[in-house]
């Protein structure tokens, strides 16, 4: 299981890697082709929904010399707060804390053919900022 839990860490790190340094292949590595990515739009008061590879990965190359790029590496901190292994499927969560705001991940992944990738994800953001 602490083989499974570095490489889950791995697939997660690739994640990372892809908003970090604006690496589409690196959002490849950690992703299924089927990967879906969720959450909810107040704005919109629906869910949103989309597979993970249909055009992210293009997307995110396009900010690799874009200065106000948000994901930028050096304006976050990122911590996995948890994984939970069952055999060959799993769950973890992901701070990301940004100045402004926090995103709260969670992912499935799965594993097949011994290696990890992610098949969903969901998540939520909370402003930083105090009330005025």
């Amino acid at each position: 299981m602490a083989d499974d839990i570095e490489l889950i860490k791995e697939t997660l790190n690739h994640f990372f890697d892809s908003l970090d340094n604006c690496c589409g292949n690196s959002l490849k590595l950690a992703f299924d082709k089927s990967g879906t990515i969720h959450t909810f739009d107040p704005d919109e008061d629906r869910i949103i929904q989309d597979l993970a590879l249909n055009g992210w990965p293009e997307d995110i190359e396009k900010n690799k010399n874009n200065p106000e790029y948000f994901f930028n590496k050096e304006k976050s901190k990122k911590r996995i707060v948890f994984v939970d292994i069952t055999e060959d499927v799993a769950s973890a969560k992901v701070e990301w804390i940004f100045p402004s705001l926090t995103f709260t991940d969670y992912y499935h992944l799965i594993k097949a053919k011994g290696k990890w990738v992610i098949v969903d994800k969901i998540w939520n953001t909370k402003s930083n900022m105090k009330d005025q």
